[in-house]
């Protein structure tokens, strides 16, 4: 059903000519790849958030505008802890998104990803 939802709402963008907010761009990216995660936000603000997979440190986080083509671009991946006591860590990246604003397409992005 909410890939329903997520279907009339981009058609009513298109339709009204308004492009979507980055967070409408991460809830489609969502729908598609990571449909099991949970919305959080890092404060009571639920106006900007991000998704995690409930059982691991797992993200779907919207990171930045593309200043040209003003594609959104989603970052998929996994916080891996390293040291305990300090709390650092490394990201382990699984899927980068862009997606187009005004017509709600979704373009994965490799740059060389591929193997790793």
């Amino acid at each position: 059903m909410g890939q329903v939802i997520m279907t009339y709402m981009l058609i009513f963008f298109i339709t009204m000519n308004t492009p979507l907010s980055p967070m409408e761009a991460l809830d489609l990216v969502k729908e598609k790849y990571a449909c099991n995660f949970i919305k959080s936000s890092i404060e009571d603000n639920l106006t900007d958030y991000y998704y995690k997979l409930d059982f691991g440190d797992y993200y779907l986080v919207y990171e930045d505008r593309d200043k040209i083509s003003g594609s959104y671009l989603i970052h998929l991946y996994e916080f891996v802890l390293d040291d305990i006591d300090t709390g650092l860590g490394h990201t382990v990246t699984y899927g980068w998104y862009w997606v187009n604003p005004y017509t709600g397409a979704i373009e994965v992005y490799n740059d060389g990803l591929e193997g790793n």
